[in-house]
């Protein structure tokens, strides 16, 4: 009986090798440029300028999210300047072109990569204030770019 073929794909980029075949995506390995939008009953955010490093080993994806600028809109009233922290990403699983990862316990991310470029929704839920400390539930989507 004739073996199915199954074309792969080697490319070497500052010294690391990422392989693709037919069936499955470029490995996600690497520093990605990220910028989310997200909002609340009362909230919405956006920020620009992240870099999540994410190491990928086979369907497992470790890493963290640094840095980025963003702005939110409180109860109508603007804020300033807002810096992100730095939190590593926990429970990353990646299947096929589609991935997942938390950010905190409480921030649930889900993409789907296409070439360089992946992008997807986030779920959760953030403590905020003023005017009154709460934990609000949001939505939002996030996309990154692999320069």
């Amino acid at each position: 009986m004739p073996r199915p073929r199954t074309s792969f794909l080697v490319v070497l980029l500052g010294g690391a090798i990422a392989c693709a075949t037919s069936t499955g995506p470029t490995s996600l390995t690497g520093v990605w440029l990220v910028a989310q939008t997200w909002s609340s009953d009362s909230v919405s955010c956006s920020f620009a300028g992240e870099s999540l490093a994410v190491i990928q080993t086979d369907t497992l994806l470790i890493g963290q999210v640094r840095g980025g600028t963003g702005s939110c809109v409180n109860y109508g009233v603007q804020s300033g300047p807002l810096g992100e922290a730095t939190d590593s990403i926990s429970f990353g699983v990646v299947k096929g072109l589609a991935l997942s990862f938390k950010v905190t316990p409480q921030l649930a991310y889900e993409g789907r990569l296409n070439g360089s470029q992946v992008s997807g929704t986030l779920t959760g839920a953030v403590f905020f204030g003023p005017p009154a400390n709460r934990v609000v539930s949001l939505t939002g989507s996030w996309s990154g770019v692999k320069p």
